[in-house]
């Protein structure tokens, strides 16, 4: 994503007023081993901040600020975790790696990246930190992840303590916008 090429293509994304979402899979499970699916699988979500912070450190979202990427089915708890970890990476080898960043790591995460989880209850907890504040739930029917038939009370259960309005806008307006529906 980071070579140059692929501002054309950026390019015409942002002219054309469209998102791209990225589904996770920047690591991919083992699904035909069972011994290595259930650890693989953390892992094909987390595997996610590669691509993000390639986005982010190979200055795209400078050239392309009308850029906007969702990390898809990828879990959102751990975007807070990269944004935070980034930007103490960054104010330290910034000097040295010669980053033309303008901005900490976690202002583009805030601006351009979105994340989509299925059940998050960490991440609904850190939705107010930066990189963790354009999270989208999605049910994921009908594949085997999915929180059908229980997706509400998931939902309910995740976001115990939540205002009506912050979760209207995590289960639909949030998604609504990005996907420029309404």
């Amino acid at each position: 994503y980071w070579h140059p090429d692929f501002d054309k293509l950026w390019q015409t994304v942002v002219e054309n007023n469209m998102v791209l979402t990225i589904h996770l899979g920047a690591r991919v499970p083992r699904f035909g081993d069972k011994r290595h699916f259930l650890p693989d699988m953390p892992m094909s979500k987390m595997g996610m901040a590669e691509p993000i912070s390639i986005f982010i450190y190979n200055g795209i979202f400078e050239r392309f600020p009308d850029l906007k990427i969702a990390s898809v089915e990828s879990g959102v708890g751990w975007m807070a975790w990269l944004a935070e970890y980034n930007d103490r990476t960054w104010e330290k080898q910034r000097f040295w790696t010669e980053s033309t960043l303008k901005n900490p790591p976690s202002y583009y995460m805030d601006q351009n990246v979105y994340g989509v989880y299925l059940q998050d209850k960490v991440g609904v907890a850190l939705r107010h930190f930066p990189g963790g504040r354009n999270i989208m739930w999605a049910s994921d029917y009908p594949h085997s992840e999915t929180t059908w038939p229980r997706s509400r009370e998931i939902i309910l259960r995740d976001c115990a303590g939540v205002p009506d309005n912050e979760i209207r806008d995590i289960i639909c307006n949030r998604a609504r916008d990005f996907f420029r529906l309404g």
